[in-house]
């Protein structure tokens, strides 16, 4: 157990570098639930909706809808309506919701075709985005009755004015039970970031003393010695996957400290804790990779950031996987953080995607697959060395 010993020896020398990834996570997870608490539970006001409108009709009929539409809720105008204009001020809360009037919004009325008559985008998990739909349907339901019933379409519009508005009633606040409440929140942002955190925090703590191991003298010295290969990646592997689950456990036991047992241990709770354990193993595999190459201190740094903030911007822990474009989520597929992500945020049912166990065990095996192979990449590259050193 010498190797054991020295692993943990090594160790305490890069200790400072982990204890400021977890200082910056713990400021972090306080930060989120102080927001967390001061939305408390009111956290939607059905008064009114931000929303803005993409008029690619500018007819009767839509200009009446947006009339309606603006009578209960906030209209902004925006200065700009490309793409990302909109996307941005989705995300910054700006407005709520984006609806799209196509420019053969009153054709279809006067057809009678209702299908694919609107579209729209919201945030998955905005509850005052299915508020402003509820108003929308009762709008178009009503005008379609009044269609059907012989109305010419301005009398039809004029009308379902005047209905929707008598059937008005005072709402002050919605409360919708199925939105998480606050711990429940912080304990998804906790496990969010932990994907983050884990990564910098294995690759800062261990790939320097793999690297160390891998230095002439400590090598030359070992190899003299009676302790045969065997013995010494026994002893290497015994020691990250110890170092491993102990930052592990540290943060399961944050997470209890911040969340309490009950949340930690809910059904929810459980399956969080699998889905950063099975991680954890992936970020194992990928520390012994990178601890394989003979990297200076700057360079490993630099290639944690790369990794980790890399992983964190393509596969939704820093930007929500719903505002990401359709090429940059196919490309993420096959990085192993994004089926983390993907099962966290469908535990936390801020993905609109109901819970399955079929799904999260899939999830699971593929992050196991990514562990794998990464791990059968390390192996080839080591026999490969261990062949040239023979040579």
């Amino acid at each position: 157990m010498q190797v054991y010993k020295t692993f943990f020896k090594i160790a305490k020398k890069y200790l400072g570098g982990c204890l400021i990834y977890l200082t910056v996570f713990m400021v972090l997870m306080v930060c989120m639930s102080m927001i967390s608490s001061k939305e408390g539970n009111d956290r939607f006001s059905a008064k009114s909706v931000k929303f803005t409108v993409i008029d690619e009709d500018k007819s009767q009929a839509s200009k009446a809808l947006i009339e309606y539409l603006s009578s209960k809720h906030e209209l902004i105008e925006m200065k700009s309506y490309d793409k990302e204009s909109l996307q941005d001020n989705l995300y910054y809360e700006e407005i709520s919701y984006i609806l799209n009037i196509p420019e053969d919004f009153q054709e279809k009325l006067e057809k009678g075709s209702f299908d694919n008559l609107l579209s729209h985008t919201k945030k998955s998990d905005s509850a005052a985005g299915y508020f402003f739909n509820q108003d929308l349907d009762s709008y178009i339901s009503t005008l379609r009755l009044n269609l059907n019933g012989g109305y010419s379409l301005e009398e039809a519009v004029k009308e379902t004015a005047d209905t929707v508005k008598s059937t008005d009633t005072e709402v002050d606040t919605i409360k919708f039970e199925k939105v998480a409440s606050q711990k429940e929140n912080g304990i998804f942002y906790f496990f969010q970031y932990f994907g983050y955190i884990i990564i910098s925090i294995l690759l800062v703590g261990i790939s320097p003393i793999l690297i160390s191991f891998r230095q002439a003298d400590l090598s030359a010295r070992i190899s003299c010695s009676s302790y045969s290969r065997t013995k010494q990646s026994i002893g290497i592997g015994l020691g990250c996957l110890t170092y491993s689950l102990a930052q592990w456990l540290v943060m399961v036991i944050c997470s209890i400290i911040f969340y309490g047992a009950e949340q930690a241990f809910s059904r929810n709770g459980i399956l969080c804790l699998i889905n950063s354990f099975i991680y954890t193993i992936v970020v194992i595999a990928i520390t012994l990779l990178v601890g394989s190459f003979k990297l200076s201190s700057s360079a490993l740094s630099l290639v944690a950031n790369v990794i980790g903030l890399g992983t964190s911007f393509l596969c939704g822990i820093f930007v929500p996987l719903w505002l990401l474009s359709d090429k940059v989520i196919t490309f993420s597929k096959f990085l192993p953080t994004y089926w983390f992500i993907r099962n966290n945020n469908m535990i936390s049912g801020f993905s609109g995607e109901t819970v399955t166990m079929t799904t999260f065990w899939n999830n699971i095996f593929i992050q196991l697959l990514f562990a794998v192979a990464i791990f059968c990449i390390y192996l080839v590259l080591n026999i490969s060395r261990k062949r040239k050193s023979i040579k």
